[in-house]
């Protein structure tokens, strides 16, 4: 991310990440619904199950929604999101959470930062071919590199612009019913997405960012507490972010937990030692300040997440 200035841009960033882990004051609103086209058919009105999530405190932890039926084959297996976007966009537009969560997933890489980015990076790489291309193969890797770059771009701006960000807000939809596999989605996009963001954007955007963490949270907990693919190992990754901060002692724990967990899948699947090794380092790492008794805590509740999701 470009900046004007080193020290502004600190400030910013220190500015920013205060707001970040600050807790919202206000209960999580109901999520907007995304924009429609003039051209989409008016959405119908949403099955009973599809519905924002609720201002009222809700549970810890819902009872698991069972999966939505697939999508056909044809908008599962699609390259191009443009070749499907009407039709996904006609599904979710009547309450089909399979379809909420497929156009979400596909629209994020189309939303505004991402798109930056991957614009960025397909200069970068055209103004440097570099010493990189030494040989017939890699000539052919770089090129191959560069066209899949310019079709994703292509195929985002087929999307009307007014619905390229609407990503997470129909990720949100979907995970909002209980569905696992939007809401490991959802918490991935929106952390993701945060880290993305430049200086501006992020002071621009941090009050909806705030409130799309603390939903995050919440669905990556129901995730995690009932098994959903990728939970544990997003948990882990985004941890930082996604745990409580304010509590040194408790944020360690949690942070060694996740840690702990994923090791033991590692073991599960027979990972090299050298990556059981840097996750000991890691789990040392984040709860070096703090005693036995932290660590011990830290490993139960790996080791419970663990054989909750034990063969799943």
């Amino acid at each position: 991310m470009k900046r004007p200035g080193i020290a502004a841009g600190v400030l910013v960033l220190v500015f920013v990440l205060v707001w970040w882990l600050r807790p919202s004051a206000k209960p999580v609103p109901p999520p907007a619904a995304p924009p429609v086209t003039q051209a989409s058919p008016a959405p119908a009105a949403p099955a009973p199950a599809i519905r924002p999530a609720a201002t009222a405190p809700a549970p810890a932890i819902k009872v698991a929604a069972s999966p939505p039926p697939p999508l056909p084959e044809d908008l599962r297996s699609a390259r191009r999101l443009s070749d499907v976007f009407d039709q996904l966009l006609r599904r979710a537009e009547s309450g089909d959470v399979a379809a909420m969560a497929a156009l979400g997933t596909r629209l994020v890489p189309c939303e505004q930062a991402s798109l930056r980015r991957l614009r960025e990076q397909l200069r970068d790489d055209a103004d440097s071919p570099g010493n990189a291309v030494t040989s017939a193969a890699a000539t052919a890797n770089y090129e191959r590199r560069l066209g899949g770059q310019h079709n994703d771009i292509a195929d985002c701006e087929a999307v009307p612009g007014p619905l390229r960000d609407g990503g997470l807000d129909w990720l949100e939809r979907a995970a909002a019913t209980g569905y696992g596999e939007a809401q490991v989605a959802y918490a991935d996009a929106v952390f993701d997405q945060f880290t993305q963001l430049d200086d501006d954007e992020a002071v621009a955007r941090i009050e909806d960012y705030r409130r799309r963490r603390d939903l995050a949270r919440r669905f990556l907990a129901e995730a995690v507490a009932h098994c959903a693919t990728r939970a544990l190992f997003t948990q882990y990754y985004w941890g930082e972010l996604l745990f409580d901060p304010r509590d040194e002692r408790a944020y360690a724990i949690n942070l060694g937990a996740a840690t702990d967990a994923v090791a033991r899948i590692d073991v599960e699947q027979g990972l090299p030692a050298t990556a059981r090794q840097e996750r000991q380092r890691q789990f040392d790492a984040r709860l070096q300040k703090f005693d036995e008794a932290a660590r011990a805590e830290a490993r139960r509740r790996g080791e419970a997440q663990f054989k909750l999701c034990a063969g799943h």
